[in-house]
């Protein structure tokens, strides 16, 4: 039989993003009510990431060459950040139990800060052009 290539830790923060979809909010200062805010605020920073790609793809929308070396560069750091969390967290797709309750949280609070620095990346390009600085690129700054 062959598993799912889906590392486990993944599936666990979907279900954690999806449980306030599914019930009620948890009381507040419970751990179900910690997982949900901490993966609201990952779900949050994906959908600026992804406004952000969005922005960055209609402004450069004619070239066509850096837009393929963008989502390039896009795939290439998705493939960073899981492996930057696997690291995190070595054997939870093997054993999830070994961090604890608080697993789910720590996840989505450490993904949802290696998607911010991306933000911070991606924002370079939407930045007002400036002269002057010959290094810059297909950077506006």
């Amino acid at each position: 039989m062959r598993l799912s290539k889906a590392p486990l830790s993944s599936i666990l923060v979907a279900l954690a993003v999806a449980s306030p979809c599914l019930a009620q909010s948890a009381p507040e200062g419970t751990q179900a009510h910690m997982n949900e805010v901490s993966c609201d605020q990952l779900h949050a920073a994906q959908k600026r990431m992804q406004s952000r790609l969005a922005a960055v793809r209609k402004r450069y929308g004619s070239d066509t060459a850096f837009l393929a070396k963008l989502e390039a560069a896009q795939r290439a750091w998705q493939r960073y950040a899981d492996a930057e969390l696997d690291a995190y967290y070595p054997v939870a797709n093997t054993n999830p139990g070994e961090y604890g309750s608080v697993f789910t949280a720590c996840y989505c609070d450490e993904k949802a800060g290696l998607i911010l620095e991306r933000i911070k990346e991606l924002e370079v390009w939407l930045a007002p052009r400036e002269d002057g600085n010959t290094c810059k690129g297909s950077r506006p700054s």
